[in-house]
């Protein structure tokens, strides 16, 4: 029931009308189909929470469009450090806890915006030390002792002689043949973080 040479309408889901003109004696035109197209709301899905990164490493950032006008999308990225980049994904390397935010546009609908916090881990700090570093005669057995920051979820102990283990802070190891060995200590935290120490062969 609409009347007029001009009606607005603001429909829910997409809608055909149908329309007919009238003289003032009665004569009536063809009637006339339009139909109005509404496109489902714009969508944005970006990994919104628990992105965790270790220091010095780098993260993909990435963000995904879908309704509106099915596209092409612009992303448009911003930190709360300052940082801008368009488009998916973004890889970053924050040293700091930072959060991003991602804004998608069609050229149509109304703007999208997510907000996506990365954690920054530090890494463990570690050390070593070994009961001994020079002696006589073969086998020659050393106790090594490795020191971490935090509590290590992985250990690997590497001796230079083709030996290497996992498991202990505190290994012990026999040398069979004399020489001058490298010696590497490794932790991975919890986090996933990693660090090393060698000793100089």
């Amino acid at each position: 029931g609409l009347s007029g040479t001009t009606n607005t309408v603001s429909p829910a889901t997409t809608t055909i009308y149908s329309v007919s003109a009238s003289d003032a004696t009665g004569c009536s035109s063809a009637m006339q189909t339009i139909t109005v197209t509404v496109d489902p709301a714009l969508a944005l899905t970006a990994g919104t929470g628990g992105l965790k990164v270790c220091l010095g490493s780098s993260i993909n950032l990435t963000a995904s469009g879908s309704g509106g006008n099915g596209g092409p999308y612009t992303y448009n990225w911003s930190s709360s450090t300052g940082g801008t980049y368009t488009g998916t994904p973004w890889t970053v390397s924050p040293t700091a806890n930072t959060t991003y935010t991602v804004t998608i546009t069609d050229n149509c609908s109304p703007t999208m915006t997510a907000v996506v916090p990365v954690t920054v881990n530090p890494l463990p700090v570690v050390s070593m030390s070994s009961g001994a570093s020079a002696g006589c005669g073969v086998p020659f057995c050393v106790n090594f002792t490795g020191t971490p920051s935090a509590s290590c979820s992985t250990i690997n102990w590497t001796y230079g002689d083709g030996d290497s283990s996992s498991a202990s802070l505190t290994p012990n190891h026999c040398y069979a043949k004399p020489g001058v060995y490298t010696v590497s200590f490794s932790c991975k935290d919890a986090n996933g973080c990693s660090a090393s120490t060698t000793t100089p062969g």
